[in-house]
């Protein structure tokens, strides 16, 4: 269940970006493609294990946790 949870909302984001540099008419990164697949299992994994653990509490616990994810990624991106 979290795997095809997991593999839908990957091919969302991706059909959306590809969109988007498209209309945007971006040229192509210069990033090495093994950087983009360390970032991209490192995602999927939290994004797994976030899913993967949720299921064991009750629905209010489960949306206050999720409310709060992005605070500690917005502080570390303001030191960054």
């Amino acid at each position: 269940h979290e795997l095809s949870f997991l593999f839908v909302t990957s091919a969302l984001y991706t059909v959306t970006a590809a969109a988007g540099r498209h209309v945007r008419d971006e040229r192509p990164s210069s990033i090495p493609p093994a950087q983009f697949a360390v970032l991209a299992a490192m995602g999927m994994g939290s994004t797994f294990c976030s899913v993967r653990s949720l299921r064991y509490v009750i629905y209010p616990i489960q949306v206050l946790a999720k409310s709060c994810k992005p605070v500690p990624v917005m502080i570390m991106g303001a030191f960054m």
